[in-house]
């Protein structure tokens, strides 16, 4: 390659997720990815959304629908999922068992849809051949994910970079009953892509070692990365007698439970005459289903939506961002190794936080070692988050120290420009070196 073409090679995006400022998976590859020629990307994509062709010129959607096999077990699927609602509405004694059963079910047709055999299309390979990409990166998810990426990297004899954001190899199939079969299927494919891979990618270094340890292959890690201004100021509030914590992100997984106890923790809590307020900034849908669970809280002044460019404004007007997990063991295996794509967000705002989730947590553990705020580990309303709020409402200058922590660590880790240089980098050496 030449020296343009090492600094920017040319990549295909495999990928459910599309690149694009709609989710957090797609807020993270467009940040990565921002500033790379539109005409050295291409991605495969499974979504309703299409990738924002501001990062990509070319892009194909390769959904289930192109599979014979999974048209036929959607067909069945669908089949079933009337004969069984039938029988579900006529039914004057359908217990919650059934109803569970039924969903059961229809998840495992889905799941045996994402492993049954399958060739990509020759329209989609010889489309492929003609963009002639020199590494394919891929955040895979499934075994169907991982079996297009296997054929692609053998038709082309191109090197793959997996990137984990999750840990779905440890979630994927586990409410089924034939899971050992599913996950044999997909461990089989997965280590298939490990043999084309010269490196991985992970979320976080905790994730980084846990897959190195797992997988026995070299990972590196790459967060969602951010603009950072040196020097950028850390506004104060002018109203000392108020302090506003502010959370922004998704509602789903609990985390509307773990803010449902700051609100009532707020609501009875009084400084020295510091009013102490929570706004909440989630997607729309989140707020439609989670909403009215703070409606009777005086102490949540807000519950609002904004598009993805406007989130930085947004967090510069609090106070205290607030970052929340689950407690629930269930909630807690989907989101151990990952670290949320707003921590970066909230690091750069220069706000202290105040994060409430389990210690076991790499995203509770980031801002324990990057000592930007204060963590509460305890479930509910205790006097662990009193504590917190009282540290955090009665000292500005406690405030700004945890603020001022958060922001070095942006720049050192998250500060957009030298990470996508890094990860340009990272892909140009993966693409040197041809797979076995």
């Amino acid at each position: 390659m030449n020296s343009i073409e090492a600094k920017f090679p040319k990549v295909l995006v495999v990928s459910a997720a599309p690149i694009n400022r709609i989710d957090a998976t797609g807020i993270t590859m467009s940040n990565l990815f921002a500033g790379w020629p539109i005409d050295r990307i291409a991605q495969i994509y499974d979504s309703a959304s299409a990738p924002d062709p501001a990062y990509c010129a070319k892009v194909w959607r390769f959904s289930s629908n192109d599979i014979a096999s999974v048209r036929l077990a959607k067909k069945i699927l669908g089949r079933f999922r009337a004969s069984r609602s039938r029988q579900i509405a006529i039914s004057t004694d359908t217990s919650t068992v059934q109803v569970q059963d039924f969903s059961n079910d229809l998840g495992l047709l889905a799941a045996v849809g994402d492993i049954a055999p399958f060739r990509a299309s020759p329209t989609l390979l010889e489309w492929a051949d003609e963009f002639a990409p020199d590494v394919i990166y891929t955040l895979l998810g499934g075994s169907r994910i991982c079996g297009l990426v296997i054929q692609l990297a053998k038709r082309l004899g191109k090197p793959v970079v997996p990137h984990f954001m999750d840990d779905w190899p440890s979630t994927l199939y586990e409410s089924h009953r034939l899971r050992k079969l599913f996950r044999g299927v997909m461990a089989r494919r997965l280590t298939d892509v490990f043999r084309r891979a010269p490196i991985g990618l992970a979320i976080g270094s905790g994730m980084a070692e846990a897959m190195n340890a797992r997988y026995d292959k070299k990972f590196d890690y790459f967060m969602n990365c951010v603009e950072c201004n040196s020097g950028i100021p850390v506004i104060k509030n002018s109203d000392s007698n108020a302090v506003r914590f502010g959370y922004v992100g998704g509602l789903h997984l609990n985390r509307w439970r773990t803010l449902l106890a700051l609100a009532e923790t707020l609501e009875a809590t009084t400084f020295s005459g510091i009013s102490l307020s929570l706004e909440i900034c989630a997607p729309a849908k989140d707020i439609e289903l989670y909403g009215k669970h703070f409606s009777s809280f005086g102490s949540v002044s807000r519950l609002f939506s904004v598009p993805p460019d406007q989130v930085a404004n947004v967090l510069g007007s609090y106070d205290v961002l607030v970052h929340a997990e689950s407690f629930s063991p269930e909630d807690s295996r989907f989101t151990k190794l990952s670290v949320s794509t707003k921590i970066p967000q909230y690091m750069a705002a220069g706000r202290p936080i105040l994060a409430i989730g389990p210690n076991s947590l790499s995203s509770i553990q980031y801002i324990v070692q990057s000592q930007a705020g204060l963590i509460v580990t305890e479930e509910g309303v205790n006097s662990m988050l009193t504590d917190a709020l009282r540290q955090l409402a009665e000292s500005e200058t406690r405030r700004y120290m945890l603020g001022q922590a958060g922001y070095r660590t942006a720049l050192k880790r998250h500060d957009a420009i030298p990470e996508r240089r890094r990860f340009a980098l990272v892909l140009s050496q993966a693409a040197a070196q041809l797979s076995d």
